[in-house]
């Protein structure tokens, strides 16, 4: 078999597993998955699974990522053109915060409490999530005060930091709104931007 039609049967049994492990994470969570019912949905052995995805862990990982690139895409067809960069923020918290509420199945309070998720999502080259910073970073840029304390990236981390806190707390406490939230972390934000803390 060539090389070519090689990868391209790997990326296909890739973004198959992928797809139906999406599913289960989005309607039982990843606590409850298990690798035998994956396989028996997709079809295929335990032990294929295991040559693509290293663990179950690692799958997560991937279905992370996916799912990251899937909001920024998103976001982008979304979000106005014509909205001012404070629009566009409020947007980006809105928009973020919703995804949550919709797969919030999916997203896991033992991994997302775990500092070193973070680090391992967010480190490497292939930081998938580099790409809305950066986006984020384009809109922070033309709000900030003529000598900036910060840089439009660190800000964008920091406005990412805000919404994962207010994730997490909405997670571990249930009587939270977040939707609710939207506005007031804005606002939060934009303070601590225009008065160039």
């Amino acid at each position: 078999m060539s090389k070519l039609l090689h990868d391209k049967i790997h990326a296909l049994k890739r973004d198959t597993i992928l797809e139906a492990a999406a599913k289960i994470f989005e309607e039982h969570g990843y606590q409850t998955m298990k690798i035998t019912d994956l396989a028996r949905e997709v079809k295929i052995s335990v032990g294929t699974i295991y040559t693509i995805f290293e663990s179950k862990d690692q799958l997560y990982m991937a279905y992370i990522q996916h799912q990251i690139d899937l909001f920024l895409e998103q976001l982008l067809i979304s979000t106005p053109t014509d909205g001012s960069a404070d629009e566009k923020l409020l947007h980006f918290i809105t928009m973020r915060f919703d995804i949550c509420i919709q797969k919030h199945k999916a997203i896991d309070t033992y991994l997302i409490n775990n500092p070193v998720f973070d680090y391992v999502l967010t480190s490497g080259e292939a930081n998938p999530i580099r790409k809305i910073y950066d986006y984020l970073a384009s809109l922070i840029q033309p709000i900030q005060p003529p000598e900036p304390s910060r840089s439009p990236i660190e800000l964008a981390y920091l406005l990412e930091g805000l919404c994962h806190a207010e994730v997490k707390l909405w997670l571990n406490s249930p009587a939270v709104d977040l939707a609710a939230k939207s506005i007031p972390l804005h606002n939060l934000f934009l303070t601590l931007v225009k008065e160039n803390l």
